[in-house]
């Protein structure tokens, strides 16, 4: 278990050190220039919500469980 925790922590390491993630934590660099991306990538980012909403099916499932978050989710609404 230890070794898949360190294996975890080393990716991690590695992820941090991606070029974008230096770009964004680079002071030097004006913070509208190190933003400019985030109005590109959002309308990408939001349709996830949508992909699952709408595109995803739902399986029919007999698990107690997943029917009382349905049927509390029809009962609350989605939020919108």
């Amino acid at each position: 278990m230890n070794s898949i925790i360190q294996l975890i922590e080393e990716k991690k390491q590695d992820f941090s050190q991606v070029p974008l993630f230096k770009f964004m934590r680079d002071q030097s660099i004006n913070h509208k220039k190190r933003l400019a991306w985030a109005p590109y990538a959002a309308p990408f980012i939001m349709n996830f919500g949508e992909l699952n909403k709408y595109v995803f099916r739902q399986e029919p499932t007999t698990d107690p469980i997943q029917e009382l978050q349905a049927s509390l989710k029809k009962e609350v609404g989605s939020g919108e």
